[in-house]
């Protein structure tokens, strides 16, 4: 496939290339969480650039909120990934100062 006509396709398909991006975002933050409750489990401290990749992701999607929260999904996708990557950066906070 050539990168001309995959371009194309991102053009005309919009809705189904954001929604596509979203869920590999949702993925990923899936995977934070599941490594967090890990370590909890395992009773081991995070390594800290996993700690901070969560914080400054965290830092980024609440400094583009209000330019997303007009449209209905972007603010249910930015709500998400707040109260995902909160609880991350909780779980690590608690095996920081535990472990």
């Amino acid at each position: 496939m050539k990168l001309s006509s995959l371009y194309e396709f991102a053009i005309t398909h919009k809705a189904l290339v954001y929604n596509l991006g979203a869920l590999s975002s949702y993925f990923s933050q899936i995977c934070f969480l599941t490594h967090a409750v890990y370590l909890l489990i395992h009773r081991q401290k995070p390594h800290w650039s996993l700690a901070s990749f969560a914080l400054f992701s965290l830092t980024s999607i609440v400094l583009m909120a209000p330019y997303k929260w007009d449209r209905k999904w972007m603010r249910y996708k930015s709500e998400v990934g707040m109260v995902s990557f909160s609880l991350v950066l909780s779980i690590y906070a608690i095996c920081w100062i535990r472990y």
